[in-house]
């Protein structure tokens, strides 16, 4: 089933359980998650996930860098799930070249990340649906780097 704007506008479809896909967000919500990662687990005084925990999903998984056929491509994964920062290729140039970088891609093209060396935590959503960008030309990039060159983040 591939994604479109017609299907996830839908509001039966955006509530029913759709696994690996269904996590629909604010952009609000989407900066807290990434926050609770990006401070290595606490969010407001409060722990929920160990740093310890979060520091071993930034491991590639096995065969990270091989063709993924939901991707239709390379996609530098981790063990837990998350998409990894790092040097591009493998990694995707949006999340910058930080190895502690854990991210997950929204459909039509949002995008999250954490940093956990720096605790810089973004959300990118945007008011239109995309199925993605050739090569080289993904819009977002020079939006994420402006952002960490704020932030003082390499």
């Amino acid at each position: 089933m591939r994604p479109d704007a017609d299907r996830w506008n839908d509001p039966r479809f955006r509530s029913s359980s759709v696994p690996a896909a269904g996590a629909v967000m604010t952009a609000r919500a989407g900066a807290r998650f990434f926050s609770l990662l990006a401070n290595r687990g606490e969010l407001g005084g409060r722990r929920y996930l160990s740093a310890g925990r979060l520091l071993a999903l930034t491991r590639p998984r096995p065969g990270a860098g091989e063709f993924d056929e939901v991707y239709q491509g390379t996609t530098w994964i981790g063990t837990g799930g998350f998409w990894l920062g790092g040097e591009s290729p493998p990694a995707d140039p949006l999340l910058g070249r930080s190895v502690q970088v854990l991210a997950h891609a929204g459909i039509g093209g949002s995008m999250g990340w954490a940093d956990l060396a720096s605790g810089l935590a973004v959300v990118i959503t945007h008011n239109r649906m995309f199925l993605g960008a050739a090569p080289g030309a993904e819009p977002f990039v020079p939006l994420a780097d402006a952002v960490r060159a704020v932030a003082g983040v390499e």
